[in-house]
């Protein structure tokens, strides 16, 4: 006959528990995305995919005057 008055404020520790780890989880998740919208953030971002796409446009455009020196040399 005890369980249950004995579960009820055991129950009621681990919801406690659980509401203040997803409000710190929330918390972290926030500053992590108020970082990721800081100038400096979206700065670093737009240079880093510019510069993949530079090195990509760059391997191809190489590749394709390789390409064309192989073919002027064997005609």
């Amino acid at each position: 006959m005890n369980e249950p008055v004995l579960k009820k404020p055991l129950r009621k520790a681990l919801l406690t528990a659980r509401v203040l780890a997803e409000r710190e989880q929330l918390r972290q998740d926030m500053n992590a995305l108020g970082h990721s919208l800081s100038p400096d953030a979206i700065k670093t971002a737009l240079l880093d995919a510019g510069g993949e796409t530079l090195m990509s446009f760059t391997r191809r455009r190489s590749g394709l005057f390789s390409l064309i020196e192989k073919i002027r040399w064997s005609a």
